[in-house]
């Protein structure tokens, strides 16, 4: 049996068009569904940007009062100190966090301007219907123009498209630059002398999540080679298109399990 190479990613968003389709059946029509995927795609990004917001206050928590192996400061003539081995874990999570929500927020995007060509209508755009319903904020300035009458003789719509990605793209260096500034931290706690071991263990533990982050982002995305799942095909599906026990093919499986 030949194997496919699918993505983790290209599974998950089949799973949701599969859920979808019980959605519409279910009486929801393409403005319930569209404007729900907004709402989704705002909450997401939403979600997105407190978490980034506590990634940039964890650093400069640790560039302006990490020392040694404390974070120490004052408040109200009380000083506390904090071991920096707990606070580059804390933030190794928070990382990992903003991984999974930064793939959500592609993933709904995606799903969504799939959904938004569904309906068949001559100058409709998706993109402006959400902005008409106060969604897609940004419509009227993103440079990809629908209309089936002219055609640019000089690409400008595609070159400020492509720089624009460019530009969101860049928007990942920051994460990268706090991956890296962790782990630097990391390091320099498992080759310093005299850290408890409950706090070496904690970089051990953030140096682990950090590493995670980005393969979890590698593998989601990256196609691995599957094969079918013949019992759940035969056993979980095709068996139950017949009433129990009556499937013409039932004495083959048991002979023949694969």
């Amino acid at each position: 049996m030949k194997s496919k190479w699918i993505s983790i990613r290209r599974l998950k968003i089949h799973e949701f068009h599969r859920t979808i389709r019980y959605v519409r059946g279910s009486g929801k029509s393409w403005h319930d569904i569209f404007l729900r995927l907004g709402e989704i795609q705002q909450d997401s990004t939403n979600k997105l940007l407190k978490t980034l917001s506590t990634i940039v206050f964890i650093y400069l928590l640790l560039q302006s009062l990490g020392k040694g192996i404390l974070v120490t400061f004052t408040f109200s003539g009380v000083t506390a100190s904090i071991p920096i081995a707990y606070v580059t874990a804390v933030g190794a999570i928070f990382l990992f966090v903003a991984c999974q929500q930064l793939q959500s927020v592609a993933m709904i995007m995606g799903i969504r301007n799939r959904e938004s060509i569904r309906p068949r209508l001559n100058g409709f755009s998706g993109n402006m219907y959400g902005f008409y319903n106060g969604q897609d904020e940004l419509a009227l300035s993103v440079p990809v123009v629908v209309n089936g009458f002219m055609i640019e003789r000089f690409p400008l719509s595609m070159l400020l498209a492509w720089s624009s990605l460019v530009v969101y793209f860049s928007l990942l260096l920051p994460l990268l630059a706090f991956s890296a500034y962790l782990m630097s931290w990391q390091f320099h706690l498992l080759s310093s002398k005299g850290v408890p071991s409950i706090e070496f263990a904690a970089a051990v533990v953030g140096l682990f999540v950090v590493v995670q982050s980005y393969l979890y982002l590698v593998f989601f995305n990256i196609p691995f080679p599957m094969k079918k799942d013949v019992f759940s095909i035969r056993w979980g599906f095709l068996s139950t298109l017949y009433p129990l026990g009556k499937h013409p093919r039932i004495s083959a499986w048991i002979d023949k399990p694969k």
